[in-house]
């Protein structure tokens, strides 16, 4: 589908209010006073590189796949081997950048000018881990939204700040999943008073599955100009993704 505009403004999606009002009840959850003693006896921590592959129509259109990082923190729940917790990740599915004159009055000063394709997620994480030990392998649930953007920015030769941005379109999805991973003892600090618990560095990685509802978005090269107007070329199309991730985590 094409469409000529200069800006394509957000709009609101059924997902939106239903991703809220997840993430609002995972908030409830973690504040409700149960949880203190969760978070007093087990606390995880960890930050990952990912990769995402995008998967069916989802990859066609892209032909890319993306690259990012996400932060995550959970709560152990008392007497059970489950935790419960939120994720955050960021995402970019690639860019397009050029020069540009200042202004047709000003030829001889050019601009940078970068178009960037990028997801941000955020999901409510449960999590099981039956194993205790220097290995814990684990099995994730999630369920949150994903927020698809492209954005374009103006640079100056030297400035380190875009003279102005503007987002071109953004969209929003619901996004589910499964996944599994292990955790590998890296070091143990062992507790300076009896009352402390040792604080654990654990290698983590990961391999997840996330369903994602259908969604408009740009890709690479979508954004071009014809007889002077500006011309998007608008996909649509479920947002399912496989991940990979990598990183580390301390649990306390």
């Amino acid at each position: 589908m094409i469409v000529q505009a200069g800006r394509r403004t957000s709009k609101k999606h059924p997902s939106t209010s239903i991703c809220m009002s997840v993430l609002a009840a995972a908030a409830m959850v973690l504040l409700w006073p149960g949880t203190a003693t969760a978070r007093a006896q087990d606390v995880h921590l960890g930050a990952d590189f990912l990769t995402g592959f995008p998967v069916g129509k989802f990859s066609n259109n892209l032909r890319a796949n993306g690259y990012g990082f996400s932060a995550y923190g959970l709560y152990g729940i008392p007497r059970i081997p489950m935790a419960i917790g939120l994720e955050l990740g960021y995402m970019s599915y690639g860019s397009d950048q050029r020069r540009e004159p200042l202004s047709p009055t000003i030829p001889e000063t050019t601009v940078q000018v970068r178009t960037s394709n990028r997801i941000l997620a955020s999901h409510l994480l449960l999590r099981l881990h039956p194993c205790g030990g220097s290995v814990r392998p684990y099995v994730d649930g999630l369920v949150g939204f994903k927020y698809l953007y492209t954005r374009t920015s103006v640079k100056g030769n030297w400035s380190l700040e875009p003279i102005a941005v503007s987002t071109n379109m953004d969209d929003w999805a619901l996004s589910y999943g499964l996944g599994g991973g292990v955790q590998l003892l890296l070091y143990k600090e062992r507790p300076r008073r009896q009352k402390n618990r040792p604080v654990h560095l654990m290698l983590d990685a990961k391999l997840r599955y996330l369903r994602g509802s259908p969604a408009d978005y740009l890709t690479r090269g979508s954004i071009r100009q014809e007889n002077g107007q500006l011309v998007y070329d608008i996909s649509r199309s479920r947002t399912d993704m496989l991940l990979t991730q990598i990183g580390i985590t301390f649990r306390f």
